[in-house]
């Protein structure tokens, strides 16, 4: 098994928690915003699959340096196995 099959297996148990449910129907329903506190950057690229694969709009990540933004970037394009995300830098 190859690294993106097993972290793609990983993404779709993590979205079956109710924790990562709760933040899909809160975006489903009409959420502008969703602050996330305390939860491990690990987590947050799973968190980021999850939502990517159940919501049907486009969605806007800030971060607050570059750098934290290409980490998201590669994280969540290793875990889907794509390219899926643009970062840009606001001046």
């Amino acid at each position: 098994m190859d690294s993106n099959a097993s972290l793609d297996d990983i993404a779709r148990k993590t979205a079956q928690t109710d924790s990562f449910k709760k933040v899909v129907s809160r975006i489903n329903g009409g959420a502008q915003q969703i602050q996330l506190l305390r939860l491990p950057e690990t987590l947050l690229a799973f968190l980021l699959s999850h939502i990517q694969r159940s919501v049907s709009r486009p969605l806007l990540l800030v971060a607050s340096d570059e750098d934290t933004a290409e980490r998201w970037r590669d994280d969540l394009q290793a875990i889907v196995g794509e390219e899926i995300s643009h970062c840009s830098k606001i001046p």
